[in-house]
């Protein structure tokens, strides 16, 4: 179970990388009215409900016997902008309100719906006592208006209360925006590393303004992924995706994405080589 929880919250920082670092590109002619400026504009006191479903698809290797898993993971958070910083920033508040989870083993199913409290199927005991934890547990981030998360800071249930400048995988604001207005078929890249697990992921990311419609500004996003050397386990893959970027506002209300991850993890002195493929919606309204 705890090779699960790692792999969804693995899954989820690959999305959540692309939330600070450098960019370039965008477009560098003349102003027009057909350009937009993508940007957080955020109002203090306004609260989202945030879902987040994530359907995984797992084939390891575990002592020359390859396994299959599944997973059907739906989280229900409240995204609140607590305040607006005399820098212009933004500090809004990530919270864990529902978590469902059923999935399947080697032919052994298990579940877990927070709202009930009961949990079923293999290691339910286990499962129950590492997901009742997280409800009510929040993480708080600064977020500069591009989109870079300036710094963060969890509630104790998440850690240990200490700021992280890297962020944490609770923070799901998942687009970086350019420096520049944009128009329809201009591109954009980021390049950023992120902490997790003893690791540093390195994820490059390039993305495309493909539409402007109804006030909201609809993104492609190709990125890939790597481990930076030196670190223990073994990381590669893919993922695209599209968003539609609310354009008054900066907040992404829809992102629908797809990754195809092969991994090496090392569980208790266990290596086990894995290819893993996710589904990823997440909503906000």
């Amino acid at each position: 179970m705890k090779t699960k929880l790692f792999i969804a919250c693995l899954s989820i920082a690959f999305i959540v990388a692309s939330c600070g670092g450098k960019t370039k590109g965008g477009s560098d002619g003349p102003g027009s009215s057909d350009e937009i400026e993508l940007k957080l504009n955020l109002t203090k006191g306004t609260k989202y409900d945030m879902k987040i479903s994530m359907v995984s698809n797992a084939e390891m290797n575990m002592m020359g016997q390859a396994v299959s898993t599944t997973s059907d993971m739906n989280m229900g958070m409240d995204y609140e902008v607590v305040d607006v910083l005399p820098s212009g920033n933004f500090l809004v508040r990530s919270t864990f309100k529902t978590i469902k989870l059923t999935g399947e083993t080697m032919g052994m199913k298990y579940d877990y719906d927070s709202e009930t409290g009961k949990a079923t199927g293999m290691q339910a005991e286990q499962m129950q006592q590492s997901m009742k934890k997280k409800i009510g547990e929040y993480t708080e981030m600064e977020m500069a208006k591009n989109g870079t998360i300036v710094s963060t800071k969890m509630s104790p249930g998440l850690s240990d209360g200490k700021s992280n400048k890297k962020g944490g995988f609770e923070n799901f604001n998942y687009t970086i925006f350019p420096e520049k207005k944009i128009k329809v078929g201009d591109t954009w890249e980021s390049d950023i590393e992120q902490e997790m697990e003893g690791m540093v992921l390195v994820l490059k990311s390039k993305y495309k303004l493909v539409s402007v419609k109804d006030g909201l500004a609809e993104i492609s996003m190709d990125g890939t992924i790597d481990i930076k050397p030196g670190g223990k386990g073994k990381i590669s893959g893919t993922q695209t995706g599209t968003s539609k970027i609310e354009i008054a506002t900066g907040m992404n209300k829809e992102m629908i994405m797809d990754q195809n991850i092969d991994m090496e993890l090392d569980d208790m002195g266990m290596k086990m080589p894995m290819k893993l493929k996710n589904k990823i919606t997440i909503t906000a309204n």
